[in-house]
């Protein structure tokens, strides 16, 4: 098996968590300041009435939704998409650092026995 420098894994970990925030944060703004102004400049009814039903949608951490009305999202459909990738992504990234710093560790272990009994 190959051994990857830990610095490759943390890169991995910093990288993905980045994307994830800059991701996160397209999506929670893409309404802009008034919900009504956007489903308008995207040609698109603003339903009150469903706003008021599905009132606690908007404000979700995950998945991420703003609606006009039951047919139009202001949220782009490969948000929550990239949000769940870049977070499986951050994850494995930081169980291989752990997995390569236990094989870091276990083989700086057996050098420095090899040395002792030399």
């Amino acid at each position: 098996m190959a051994k990857i420098h830990p610095r490759t894994w943390k890169w991995g970990i910093f990288l993905s968590l980045a994307a994830l925030c800059v991701t996160f944060v397209i999506g929670v703004t893409r309404a802009g300041n008034d919900i009504t102004e956007t489903c308008i400049a995207a040609g698109q009814t603003y339903d009150r009435e469903y706003r008021a039903q599905n009132s606690e949608e908007a404000s979700l951490w995950f998945p991420l939704h703003n609606k006009c009305n039951a047919n139009y999202d202001v949220v782009p459909p490969w948000i929550n998409p990239a949000l769940v990738i870049f977070a499986i992504l951050a994850v494995t990234c930081l169980i291989l650092l752990i997995v390569a710093l236990i094989q870091r560790a276990k083989a700086r272990r057996a050098e420095s026995r090899n040395n002792e009994n030399s």
